[in-house]
């Protein structure tokens, strides 16, 4: 659907994306992903290390009804404060929705900065399967994929799959990896 790159004023960075899949029953569904630029958040220690979280609202309407919500805190990775820079962490979320039109919100937040300022990202999102045609889904990037050693939520088709938010590729990168059904 669609690669978006969310940043304030010396505040949080990070990148979405999302895609739309269906299922062999005809019930569409969209996977979002999130990946946090993690010395762009503050970090609290916790357990004798540090880590950064961020608090998420994903909301999605249809016209001016809610049809779904989703509010909850993602916690980084904890790291010493020894490492030159805190690490990147992702997300991903599945949302079971029917074919239409919605209006997508999504509102990210530093929980730990000392003055938090919400990123907010508004879209439109069209879901349009039908049965009569051949058709595909989104196109997922990826930054890594693996055979999976047991079923998470980054598996599909027994492949663990890293996916890739940031909507360029630096000179470094020798192949363009993806997924699509």
């Amino acid at each position: 659907m669609g690669l978006f790159a969310l940043a304030g004023k010396a505040q949080i960075k990070a990148h979405f994306s999302l895609n739309a899949f269906n299922t062999p029953q005809n019930q569409p569904f969209i996977e979002t992903y999130l990946t946090f630029i993690g010395n762009s958040l503050a970090a609290k220690v916790v357990g004798g290390k540090l880590q950064s979280s961020v608090n998420i609202l994903f909301t999605i309407y249809k016209d001016s009804t809610i049809v779904k919500a989703n509010k909850y805190n993602l916690n980084g990775p904890l790291f010493s404060d020894s490492m030159s820079s805190s690490p990147s962490f992702i997300d991903i979320q599945r949302y079971a929705l029917p074919n239409g039109t919605y209006r997508m919100e999504l509102s990210v937040t530093d929980k730990y900065a000392q003055v938090p300022k919400p990123l907010i990202l508004k879209e439109t999102l069209v879901i349009n399967y039908t049965t009569k045609d051949i058709q595909s889904s989104g196109i997922e990037a990826l930054e890594s994929f693996k055979k999976s050693a047991s079923p998470n939520v980054l598996s599909r088709n027994g492949y663990d799959m890293i996916p890739y938010c940031i909507n360029y590729y630096p000179e470094t990168s020798h192949e363009l990896a993806f997924y699509f059904e």
